[in-house]
């Protein structure tokens, strides 16, 4: 078997063997490949009917109107199969039509039967031949509402079929064609359409074309199972719908039912990097007297929200959005569990954005409970970002409270070389001034020779040669 380098195929465009058994029905055409003395010429049909006129020919599929072309009327719309079988390996029976196969030849095995349309129209078909409904409804046109009755929450289901039924309701004028979608998607399981992989867009687009009321109805639905509702949240489907939902509510009772369902879950949801979305949008957008509850439970568990990837994003957005007594509560434990959380590689950007809010209070409170805790913040790697976010947002009586807890450890020399510290005193000498700035160069003066032999200390002197040079 070899394959000829002139020819291929017109519909796979895949080079043919010789003993390449395939035939292919060609639309509008009469002409069909011949393989002689390996290679290929073109035979009228008619040429091969005179041929084999000695031959007893039987019809194909005992249908004597049947002359290997395509049929006038539309085959998949009527449940019809055109397909062409492999024909007998005999080379003198290469490529006959199966309208001029005698009825002698080696039996047709249906298992193998093509279907010739396949490849031309690039239609979705399944094992059996018949048309798969995604190339069916994708193809037919569907803008009839009545037409879709009965079909709608099967087609949402499917790829093609949601795409069909967003775009049929961008079209839709009247609340009786919306009650219809609305009807057949919701008083169905609407839990399992919004955590469906293409169910959930066509929610999605029906919640933007819902009046009022029918919002409030699916929000009754959803929540009637919290469970499943929190399930819904966490999963990367579902937190889409959950999150369109939401943009959706415009009153007191729907959101009352949402935050009654999600509340008791806030921590779960706070640390999924799905549900977070869902808890940032309810703490941006309802008021303090709707979330008050939920801000309360994520107060108590702080520390384990905050020291989570997801987590620690979520409380800097409670913090920034929390209103009055929720927000202190919320500062409160976070300021409480602060020599903890400045060393822990999630905890430390929680306690950063503190500082960064420049409310006195909170930083007074801040170098309180961390007070004596400097120095062996300077040499974590996650601790010594936190003190650089001090001397740069604290102000200049912090800043300096902090140089001088670092210049009176005994072994300050440490600090000097340490692969975390080094880069802490090079932002101390850099934000000081006066005294305390001139008491940090000659400390680092006075090591510079034990500094030259290390690889971090050199990277310090390095950095502050222009400050060394005028002491």
């Amino acid at each position: 078997m070899f394959n000829h380098p002139c020819f291929s195929c017109y519909l796979c465009e895949r080079d043919h063997c010789l003993h390449h058994h395939r035939y292919h029905a060609f639309e509008g055409q009469n002409q069909i490949p011949f393989y002689k003395n390996h290679r290929v010429i073109d035979i009228d049909t008619l040429q091969l009917q005179e041929a084999f006129s000695r031959v007893s020919l039987t019809p194909h599929n005992n249908n004597p109107d049947f002359s290997g072309q395509r049929s006038t009327f539309d085959e998949e719309e009527e449940g019809y199969e055109y397909k062409y079988p492999f024909v007998s390996p005999n080379p003198s029976s290469y490529l006959v039509p199966p309208s001029m196969q005698h009825s002698n030849t080696v039996p047709m095995n249906e298992s193998l039967m093509i279907n010739a349309n396949n490849s031309r129209r690039n239609v979705h078909r399944n094992f059996n031949g018949t048309r798969s409904p995604q190339s069916y409804w994708s193809q037919r046109p569907c803008s009839s509402v009545n037409y879709l009755r009965g079909k709608i929450l099967d087609l949402a289901k499917t790829q093609c079929g949601c795409r069909v039924l967003q775009d049929t309701m961008k079209g839709l004028t009247s609340k009786e064609e919306v009650f219809v979608f609305f009807q057949e998607l919701v008083d169905h399981n609407v839990i399992e359409l919004m955590g469906h992989s293409f169910g959930n867009y066509v929610f999605q687009k029906l919640v933007e074309i819902c009046s009022e009321e029918q919002i409030t109805t699916i929000v009754f639905n959803a929540t009637k199972n919290v469970l499943k509702f929190v399930n819904l949240c966490l999963d990367i489907h579902g937190t889409r719908s959950v999150q369109k939902l939401l943009e959706h509510v415009t009153n007191q009772e729907q959101r009352l039912c949402i935050m009654s369902a999600l509340t008791p879950s806030v921590v779960a949801l706070s640390t999924n990097t799905n549900g977070l979305h869902v808890v940032d949008h309810c703490v941006k957008h309802f008021s303090s007297e709707d979330t008050k509850y939920m801000l309360n439970i994520v107060a108590t568990n702080c520390f384990k929200i905050a020291t989570d990837k997801s987590g620690c994003c979520v409380i800097q957005q409670f913090v920034d959005h929390a209103p009055g007594e929720s927000k202190d509560l919320l500062m409160a434990g976070i300021i409480l569990n602060a020599p903890l959380l400045a060393e822990n590689c999630y905890g430390n950007y929680v306690v950063q954005h503190l500082v960064s809010l420049k409310i006195a209070r909170v930083t007074k409170s801040l170098m309180k409970q961390l007070e004596g805790k400097f120095v062996s913040m300077s040499c974590n790697k996650y601790g010594s970002n936190v003190v650089e976010k001090f001397f740069q947002d604290s102000g200049e009586s912090h800043s300096r409270s902090i140089i001088l807890e670092l210049l009176h450890y005994p072994n300050v020399s440490m600090l000097l070389v340490d692969p975390y510290a080094n880069f802490v005193i090079s932002s101390a000498v850099i934000v000081s001034k006066g005294g305390t700035q001139e008491e940090l160069l000659k400390v680092i003066k006075q090591h510079s020779p034990m500094m030259r032999s290390n690889h971090y200390g050199k990277k310090l002197l390095g950095r502050l040669r222009k400050f060394l040079c005028h002491v």
